[in-house]
């Protein structure tokens, strides 16, 4: 597991039936921007917006999709930040 504190939400939706899972894209200390899903977290879909602190914590994962590779957080778990 990783832990990142202060992430910056860049951009972030519901995906998937019903929208029941959260999509994201983060960037910390405004330097990479990392595409995200946290499963079955629905709640935050409407919380989060851009520019939002939040700390997260996530494995990392090998995203294929139409032979592209990516690197994708899968996030278990996401609080807003006491990092300002």
């Amino acid at each position: 597991l990783f832990v990142s504190y202060g992430a910056e939400v860049v951009e972030c939706d519901g995906v998937g039936e019903d929208k029941k899972h959260l999509r994201l894209s983060v960037t910390h200390d405004g330097k990479i921007i990392r595409k995200g899903i946290a499963f079955s977290q629905k709640y935050w879909v409407e919380k989060l917006i851009p520019g939002t602190k939040i700390d997260l914590v996530y494995t990392l994962e090998v995203n294929e999709w139409k032979n592209n590779k990516d690197l994708q957080l899968m996030v278990k778990e996401i609080r807003y930040s006491k990092n300002k």
